[in-house]
């Protein structure tokens, strides 16, 4: 993800006589349907982190998010002032809710389609664990697409749900129709539901998941559980944006999202990251082969490759088999940091074509799953 902006210059970040409060720019983003109301709103989060200069000129130059969010906290650690970071990670989840809307537009048929589609089919759902860093939950769609239609199934066919497969001990959840009907977001009970086959890790946390931000402090998703028996995540962009107004306005409900933001410093805070880290793990010591689709490990992604390394090395003489990297980087050495991480005993050609069918069939079937059994 990329915006606008330019070097930091280290001027305050008081405001102004006459300037909007972060919370009402928030509010602005969110109201914001047409290019030119967004940019005047994300130039205005960001003008203090950026050299005015810069700004004069903003089609000469583009930084991410990690870089806002980086300058932003070193900010934030010198003055003690923490509103700046505040803004650009609502402005992220701005961002995120808008995506998630989109993705209401997407057919099925994807490669994530394809992908899960595979898995199922050749058996594979009982050696499959997904590590994923994205906020968002294509994937877990994609998962859900492939359980049974059928609300009388059979126990241990479903392959995929949002109460037991994440890996993680949540014991309450919140449902979107109370947030489409206007009713307080109130915590309650699952019922029993049958587990499913494959496990979707997120370090990073999930655009539906949530933690009450005083009292018993519970974590728990956003679900719609029209069905109790198979719940699953809303449909794309229903009632997100709605959500994420609550969140970013005066009232939330006492509810904040589990996001960590892309800066160098992750606060683990919570038990549902907590035992989400020590999945990871596990998973990393007794694996036989890993696949990397899509993540090209960032420099703000220093904790994760630590925590990879740690993984690794208890697994002492027994090494990774088989390493398979997915990306369109043509560069050598951008390969080579998966091998310094992960350490396998036998290196696959990458795959540097992207995230495809093609990827899935004649690369990750006859490499990976044909090996495994």
């Amino acid at each position: 993800m990329g915006m606008s902006g330019g070097s930091f210059s280290g001027m305050p970040f008081g405001e102004s006589v006459g300037e909007p409060e972060y919370g009402v720019l928030a509010k602005d983003l969110l109201a914001g349907h047409d290019t030119d109301i967004f940019k005047k709103a994300a130039t205005t989060y960001l003008k203090k982190l950026s050299n005015q200069e810069f700004l004069k000129s903003q089609e000469r130059r583009r930084t991410n998010i990690e870089w806002a969010l980086s300058q932003a906290e070193e900010y934030a650690l010198r003055t003690d002032d923490d509103k700046p970071f505040i803004a650009v990670k609502n402005y992220i989840l701005w961002l995120l809710g808008k995506l998630e809307e989109e993705a209401g537009a997407v057919a099925g048929g994807t490669p994530l389609d394809h992908l899960c589609d595979t898995i199922q089919k050749r058996g594979y759902t009982r050696f499959t664990r997904f590590v994923s860093f994205n906020y968002d939950v294509l994937l877990e769609r994609a998962l859900q697409r492939q359980n049974p239609t059928d609300p009388n199934r059979g126990s241990g066919k479903t392959v995929w749900n949002p109460h037991e497969n994440y890996g993680v001990g949540f014991e309450r959840h919140i449902t979107c129709e109370d947030l489409r009907n206007g009713r307080a977001l109130k915590p309650k009970h699952f019922p029993h539901i049958d587990k499913g086959h494959v496990t979707v890790l997120k370090p990073h946390g999930s655009l539906y998941w949530f933690r009450q931000r005083n009292g018993d402090r519970w974590s728990l998703p956003l679900l719609d559980m029209e069905n109790p028996k198979l719940p699953i995540l809303p449909t794309p962009g229903d009632s997100y944006s709605k959500l994420i107004a609550k969140y970013l306005g005066p009232s939330s409900d006492g509810l904040e999202p589990i996001l960590i933001p892309p800066s160098p410093t992750k606060a683990l805070d919570g038990t549902v990251l907590w035992q989400t880290w020590q999945n990871i793990d596990r998973e990393l010591q007794e694996c036989a082969s890993v696949v990397v689709i899509g993540w090209n490990m960032p420099a703000t992604d220093g904790d994760v490759r630590a925590r990879i390394a740690d993984a690794i090395a208890k697994r002492g003489n027994n090494p990774i088999k088989r390493l398979l990297v997915c990306d369109t980087s043509k560069s050598d050495i951008f390969y080579h940091r998966f091998v310094a991480a992960f350490r396998p005993d036998f290196r696959i050609e990458p795959w540097r074509e992207g995230f495809t069918e093609r990827f899935v069939q004649e690369r990750l079937v006859p490499e990976i799953m044909a090996k495994q059994r």
